[in-house]
This record gives structure tokens, C-alpha cells and sequence, in this order.
């Protein structure tokens, strides 16, 4: 399992304020274009694995009526997310405590990196589908013609591991948790998606 600390975060989080004073990253661009595309622009969007908290920024900037809320399991994350953009949509919670309750009261998950954190991201990914929100946003989800797997990569000055889905499982589950892909964009090893419950 990835140790993600608070120097972990602190860099992230330097990381991320840089971007937001230059070009975005393309998967901040292509979140921005997924809210446009289905007239998200005042929905309610639930953040999970938000990290130090910079989709807060994202969206504040460019959606101010959006309703974002955070959610991360480090309490480290959460206090520098607290701290940094000076607000209290952010709370200490597991992915795993989420309900069915929560895909009524948000209209939009968030997953952005949360499941190269995991040791079964195949089996958090279809739970997370179980839950039934009404949009489903999964972004930089590594994929492989192979079976799921896990790899190591150098970064913030350590060693983590990243999780790699097998595609076609991938759109199987989708497909079983009755939802559209509505959008996406791909490289050979990695996509960022829009789901829509059908």
C-alpha cells in the first residue's frame, strides 16, 4: 500500500498550485469539459480521494455554483485541505463508508487517482458503481490489454504503486452497473470517463 503522508500531500500539493497558475494538466481540462457537456455547472459533485483538495479550486473557479464537497481517509489531507482553501466542504472519510444514500444526495462522484491507491481498485471501482450516482467521473484510470495489475513509480521523492485495470473487465463493469459512457478520453494507457446511470 502507497504510505501518502503529510509530505506526501504537502508536495502534491505545491505540485498543484503551480498547475493552477499555468496551462491545467489535460485531465483538469477534461473534467471541465465532462460538467459542460451535461450542464453540470450547479450540481452537487462529491470528491472521493480529494487529496490536499485542488478539484475544490477547480471547481470554485470556473463553476461557482457548483456544491463540492471532499472527502479523503488522511486526516493530514484534510487539514491541509481545511487550512489551504480556508473552508469546511471537506471531511475525513473512506471511500468504503460511503452508502447508496450518498448517490441520492450527489449528483456527481468524483474519482480522481484514488484507485492507483489500492490494492483491489477493480473491486473499490465496482463498488463504487454499486452506489448508484447519477454521474460517475473516474479520472487518470490506468488501463492494460493485460490482466489488472499493479506497477511501481518514482514520485514526491518516493516509490508507490499504481493500479492498472484490464479494459475490457473495465467496460464489463460499467455495462453490469447499468451505465453509459458518455465521454472520454483516452491514451494507450490511461482514460478519464463520464458515466451516466442509465
Amino acid at each position: 500500500m502507497n504510505s501518502w503522508n503529510k509530505k506526501v500531500f504537502e508536495q502534491q500539493l505545491s505540485l498543484n498550485l503551480k498547475e493552477l497558475g499555468e496551462a491545467y494538466p489535460p485531465h483538469w481540462s477534461t473534467f471541465l469539459k465532462f460538467i459542460l457537456s451535461q450542464n453540470l455547472k450547479k450540481a452537487k459533485l462529491l470528491d472521493v480521494g480529494c487529496g490536499a483538495g485542488v478539484y475544490y479550486k477547480l471547481c470554485s473557479d470556473n463553476f461557482p455554483l457548483l456544491k463540492y464537497k471532499g472527502i479523503d481517509f488522511s486526516q493530514d489531507a484534510i487539514s491541509m485541505a481545511k487550512a489551504q482553501w480556508d473552508s469546511d466542504v471537506f471531511e475525513v472519510k473512506n471511500y468504503k463508508d460511503l452508502k447508496p444514500e450518498d448517490g441520492k444526495e450527489y449528483d456527481i462522484l468524483l474519482i480522481s487517482a484514488l484507485l492507483d491507491n489500492l490494492e483491489d481498485a477493480d473491486e473499490a471501482f465496482r463498488f463504487i458503481l454499486s452506489l448508484d450516482f447519477p454521474f460517475v467521473i473516474a479520472s487518470r484510470l490506468r488501463i492494460t490489454d493485460e490482466a489488472s495489475h499493479r506497477t511501481e513509480y518514482d514520485a514526491y521523492r518516493g516509490r508507490y504503486t499504481a493500479f492498472h485495470h484490464n479494459y475490457n473487465n473495465l467496460q464489463r463493469d460499467i455495462e453490469a452497473a447499468n451505465y453509459n459512457i458518455e465521454d472520454s478520453n483516452m491514451s494507450p494507457t490511461s482514460m478519464c470517463v463520464l458515466l451516466k446511470k442509465k
